[in-house]
């Protein structure tokens, strides 16, 4: 079920972006926050190359911790972060407020893949690409917020987005972005959650 108070929004310039405000109901974060905190109270979070990512010049461009929720569950179907994400990813190519955005509104993909990730002090994620047709990224934090940074930009545009909880930025994955170094946090379940969702599409051409 998709919240009803969800808001999205689309933009073609400098390239096409779509932003969307209140991802989630308050019933469906109670969930999403439970399994978010199954996840650090157990250590099951990983290390930057134990989940990937951008690479360069012999090290990874990151530092976080994370877990690609295929490797939680054999399978995202049991995640309550995948469940109440589906329809909302499965929908935003039809919505009305994405019909007139230039590379989204006729978008298709058949893969998913998802990465929890959580960044505490001094985490961060230098500027890269996805291999990924769109990135979606969902933010999440407890509110009051409990630390500082944390910045969301493409570089190659010096263009910043908002990390505003319970909010997620979708766009093509060549863009180059970053997130600038978190600091003041220490307790997991305080910092900066991100929900990467990588759509793709595997086998013949569309």
């Amino acid at each position: 079920m998709i919240n009803p108070d969800l808001k999205g929004h689309s933009f073609n310039e400098p390239f096409p972006i779509l932003l969307i405000e209140n991802v989630f109901s308050p019933d469906q974060l109670d969930v999403i926050w439970k399994e978010l905190d199954y996840y650090c109270a157990n250590d099951i979070l990983l290390a930057p190359e134990d989940t990937g990512g951008a690479y360069k010049k012999g090290k990874y461009v990151k530092q976080n911790s994370g877990l690609f929720l295929t490797d939680a569950w054999k399978g995202a179907s049991y995640s309550a972060i995948n469940k109440h994400i589906s329809p909302i990813l499965q929908s935003f190519p039809h919505a009305d407020w994405v019909q007139d955005n230039k590379y989204f509104e006729e978008f298709q993909f058949n893969k998913v893949s998802v990465l929890v990730s959580n960044y505490t002090d001094g985490d961060y994620y230098d500027a890269h690409r996805d291999l990924s047709l769109a990135t979606c990224c969902l933010w999440l934090y407890k509110e009051p917020k409990q630390f500082a940074g944390g910045e969301f930009s493409f570089t190659q545009y010096d263009l910043e987005i908002e990390c505003k909880n319970n909010s997620m930025v979708i766009f093509p994955g060549l863009y180059k972005h970053q997130v600038s170094p978190v600091s003041g946090v220490k307790n997991p379940m305080d910092g900066r959650f991100c929900i990467s969702y990588f759509l793709s599409w595997i086998g013949n051409e569309k």
